[in-house]
Formats: structure tokens, sequence, C-alpha cells
């Protein structure tokens, strides 16, 4: 790669929301924290660490198996909505590069898209090997693109696929591997012990050595 796109890379910071599927609000049986599932039928399972099923992907404790059933599913995080694009305009022209961990054992069944209301940029599909594979697609968001979507696409056959991992960056190139979560906790959350720089509120009495 030219020098360029490995400064691009350097330090870019992980668009992607709830990207390692902790957080599950609603429960393991609806889409997690930041994700939506459409599609007739279409379910979704939190799997991995004390679940029926354990399998995960090493990126986390938890994986989503998303279950076709009649017709294509879609498991989507919005970057950035259409109502809030106008406010980004400077990201037209820009690249995202997109990683997202899957496995699934159906060939031409799971793979992602990135779409910015006016272009779409999709992966190759899974190999259906029922191993991991990282899936990834370089966008170059549209002159006029209207928002800014990533989804995981279960099509044209029945059955399960797993996914997880998801690596969102600015960048001229795609990720080659899923990297641990470099977004910036919230101003009361911890991330490995460490306290976020934001404002915090600590009461009681503080003892510091």
């Amino acid at each position: 790669i030219s020098t360029a796109q490995l400064q691009s890379q350097l330090a870019s910071l992980n668009l992607a929301d709830n990207g390692d599927l902790d957080a599950w609000a609603l429960g393991g049986a609806l889409a997690p924290d930041s994700f939506v599932l459409t599609g007739a039928a279409a379910t979704i399972a939190r799997t991995g660490l004390a679940m029926v099923d354990t399998f995960n992907f090493g990126s986390g404790k938890y994986a989503a198996k998303i279950t076709r059933a009649g017709t294509d599913a879609k498991l989507t995080q919005t970057i950035i909505a259409g109502a809030d694009f106008a406010n980004y305009s400077r990201l037209k022209g820009r690249k995202l590069g997109v990683l997202v961990l899957g496995k699934t054992a159906i060939a031409s069944h799971l793979r992602i898209v990135v779409d910015d209301g006016v272009t779409q940029t999709a992966s190759t599909y899974h190999t259906g090997g029922n191993t991991a594979e990282a899936l990834t697609a370089l966008h170059t968001l549209s002159t006029s693109a209207t928002k800014l979507e990533v989804r995981v696409e279960v099509n044209s056959s029945n059955g399960d696929a797993y996914v997880g991992g998801f690596q969102f960056v600015l960048s001229d190139v795609a990720p080659s591997d899923w990297q641990y979560r470099n977004n910036i906790p919230v101003a009361t959350g911890t991330l490995a012990g460490i306290l976020s720089a934001a404002a915090q509120v600590i009461g009681g009495v503080k003892s510091f050595l």
C-alpha cells in the first residue's frame, strides 16, 4: 500500500457502535443495541459465553446468529441517519473500510453491504465453509450521499449465519482483521478498568494513594 494509505489507517477510529456485540438491552432474542433486524420471519439469537450456543469469534463475549426463513434477512447499523447527514457533508467522497466476521455453512448466503443512499458496495459472499471468515468492503461515499449505513445480509437460502467483530473505519484501505475496539467510552463508562476522560461524578469518600 502507499504511504498515504498507511497513514489513513493509523489511529483510525472504529465507528461501529457496539461492534463487539456486548450490549443486548432488549434481550438475547432481539437485535443487539445499535442494530435493527429486518426480514419477514427472520430471527436472531445471542450466542457465546454462558449461552446455549457457545460460539463466538473471539472478538468479544458474544456473536449474533441470524436465521433466514423464507425471505432475506438484514441486520443494519446506521452510522449517520438521513435526517443528520447534511451536518456531515465533508464525508462525501471519503472512503469507509468495513470488516465483519462471519460464519455460515451455506455458500452465497452471507455478505456485508455499505449503503450511502445513492450507491452501495458489497463484500464477496462467505464461502460457506462453516468457519470464521473476515468479510470486507471498501466504499467511496457518493458526492450525493444522503445517509451512511452498514448491513449484514443473509440471502437466498434458509439457514443460520453468525456475525460479530464489526469494524468501520474512515480509511483508504479496508481492515484486514478485527481489532479491539477503540471508540471513546461514554462519560460514565469504563473500559478494561480505565475511566473515560470525560467529566465524572464520583460520590462518597475518596482516597487517592
